[in-house]
């Protein structure tokens, strides 16, 4: 029986060292990640993001100059009003790009099916911009 016992107790050791390593793993791997991404860092203006590839500092608030991914980064690490405002700005570009697309989709386009969805996202379109551009003023919210 005390062998048995024995047995049993250096199973729960190393279950819980186990477990420990795991977690300890886990955590450094997080630290890792989240210290070596060289994508999109935010710098001492809260009004800009750097890209460390490129060193180049964007507006945050100029969402046509950002790509999807440094809007993305930016929403992240954005709260509250400010997350609003961001919001906003990265719509708007969005749909202004999409609609810009469409109208030279709807030109070359070959295939009917294909200009009867382009007909129906430019209306959607227009009415979420009308809407999004309608939050912008009433909230308060301006370029920079």
């Amino acid at each position: 029986m005390k062998g048995l016992e024995k047995i049993r107790g250096r199973r729960k050791i190393f279950l819980g060292m186990g477990v420990f390593l795991g977690l300890l793993a886990s955590g450094l791997a997080g630290y890792y990640v989240g210290n070596s991404s060289k994508a999109n860092r935010i710098v001492k203006d809260p009004q800009t993001i750097k890209n460390a590839d490129t060193k180049q500092e964007k507006n945050l608030y100029d969402g046509s100059s950002l790509t999807l991914s440094e809007m993305y980064s930016s929403l992240q690490g954005a709260s509250g009003s400010d997350f609003d405002h961001r919001l906003l700005v990265y719509e708007i570009a969005i749909k202004q790009n999409e609609t810009g697309m469409l109208r030279i989709a709807k030109e070359k386009s070959q295939q009917d099916s294909m200009k009867k969805y382009i007909d129906i996202q430019m209306g959607q379109n227009d009415t979420v911009a009308k809407m999004l551009y309608e939050w912008q003023r009433n909230w308060g919210f301006s370029h920079h």
